[in-house]
């Protein structure tokens, strides 16, 4: 090896004759973790190898290093199996570094093994089988043709798995993350009742043209799903299943969005954000309020529209229907909270209007955050004109994120104060429709104004 460039621990001075009698031809052992304790916090465990630390009490154990890189390194658990690998075969204080946790196979020991029999299920010269197969159980297998994938990743994929009920899996022009795939305690029974993932994948959906069952489907819509994506042509799905599925926007001082929360917040945000509303049946709705708008009629002038007209009938009928479905009941949106609320429950003022109306009111879009420090994205450019004794002024209010102009007031007078004191007037009312503070914002004065 050359010279070291290690430390070979105390014993690098000792006689290591006997050691070397012992371990001169073995440099990894299968070793049972019995202190996790890492206050270095480098992914430190210690381990007793058999026959060279039958004699060091827990406290003289020197320190095993992770092999691989913290970045992807698993640190294993108190009682879980690791290989150790001895960089000094002659010396047993020499520098140690672990791989592990040893997991037999997939499936039920993922969590982390028993004991020591466990790990080595299935090793030559241990004495303990490998258990049931996953491939042997029908409940961890894919179901291609509804779309099921594997319980457990194939060998074909590459896949990143956590100790429970978790995984991040890549197939084949696919990226699969799981949580709670298989029930509480059972990993080899998939959960088919509130699994979460998420599913990104390239289709090809024209691969489909050709497939007898759908050309032989009823179903029209699917036909035309089909029809309308030609056979070479591929596209990128993005699919997301959960019982609830937040979707939440916030900047760095959001009152009431934390970056973090906890489960007891975390439980209460759906009551501050707004259901998604479903796009088909709200285009249902517009389609009959349009349809009655065009057909409505009076029984004589000044009169309310008939009720007995059919257009009539089936807007009603919708409201009384429909309506209650047009929101979605598990998927929510929001993140513009008004400043003064909190993720506690809101305290009745007796006044239910009033109650609702507080949390209802949304931040204008020209705010940058909703709280007492909140800085408008908008600026005021004003011009100036006199000829003839006559005045102009202009001030156009100007979003900054876009340099878009989204506001112009314009006076015209035969004094330039009052010119530009209605001007200004105009503009401070446009501010406040807004729910933008005038105060919030450098109003021109002016002698500011530029000349035309």
């Amino acid at each position: 090896m050359g010279g070291r460039n290690y430390s070979l621990g105390s014993s690098a001075r000792n006689n290591t004759d006997e050691l070397s009698q012992f371990n001169k031809s073995k440099n990894i052992y299968l070793c049972t973790v019995i202190s996790d304790i890492d206050p270095s916090a480098a992914g430190l465990i210690k381990v007793r190898i058999k026959g060279l630390d039958d004699k060091k009490l827990d406290s003289e154990l020197p320190f095993c290093w992770p092999f691989l890189p913290l970045y992807l390194n698993i640190v294993p658990k108190k009682g879980d199996t690791v290989k150790i690998i001895l960089y000094d075969q002659k010396n047993n204080d020499s520098y140690r570094e672990y791989v592990g946790p040893v997991i037999p196979q997939l499936g039920e020991y993922l969590e982390g093994t028993i004991n020591s029999e466990n790990a080595r299920a299935g090793r030559e010269g241990q004495g303990t089988p490998f258990y049931k197969s996953i491939n042997v159980i029908p409940t961890t297998s894919a179901v291609p043709d509804k779309g099921i994938p594997s319980l457990y990743p194939l060998r074909d994929e590459i896949a990143i798995q956590g100790r429970d009920n978790a995984d991040l899996v890549f197939k084949n022009s696919e990226v699969l993350i799981r949580a709670a795939k298989f029930l509480p305690g059972e990993p080899t029974v998939r959960n088919e009742k509130n699994p979460a993932y998420i599913q990104i994948k390239t289709l090809n959906p024209g691969k489909y043209e050709n497939n007898e069952i759908v050309n032989s489907t009823e179903n029209p819509e699917q036909k035309g799903i089909v029809a309308r994506e030609s056979y070479n042509k591929t596209r990128t799905d993005i699919k997301m299943v959960s019982n609830k599925i937040y979707l939440v926007g916030r900047d760095s001082s959001s009152p009431i969005v934390k970056p973090f929360m906890t489960d007891e917040e975390q439980s209460k945000i759906e009551k501050f954000l707004h259901p998604i509303v479903y796009g088909d049946i709200l285009k249902d709705f517009i389609n009959r309020l349009f349809k009655w708008a065009q057909t409505h009629s009076h029984v004589y002038h000044n009169v309310p529209q008939n009720p007995s007209t059919d257009s009539f009938l089936q807007l009603q009928k919708w409201m009384t229907s429909e309506l209650p479905k047009l929101n979605s009941k598990n998927i929510f949106a929001g993140g513009d909270i008004p400043p003064n609320t909190s993720l506690e429950e809101p305290k009745s003022s007796g006044n239910r209007e009033s109650d609702t109306n507080d949390l209802e009111v949304r931040v204008n879009q020209y705010i940058q955050r909703a709280d007492d420090n909140e800085q408008p994205l908008i600026k005021i450019k004003g011009t100036k004109l006199e000829i003839d004794g006559k005045s102009n002024i202009q001030m156009d209010i100007i979003n900054i994120a876009t340099d878009e102009v989204i506001g112009t007031f314009t006076q015209n007078g035969d004094n330039l104060v009052s010119t530009y004191t209605n001007t200004l007037t105009q503009v401070t009312q446009f501010l406040i429709s807004e729910r933008i503070n005038p105060l919030k914002i450098k109003l021109p004065q002016l002698d500011d104004l530029e000349n035309f």
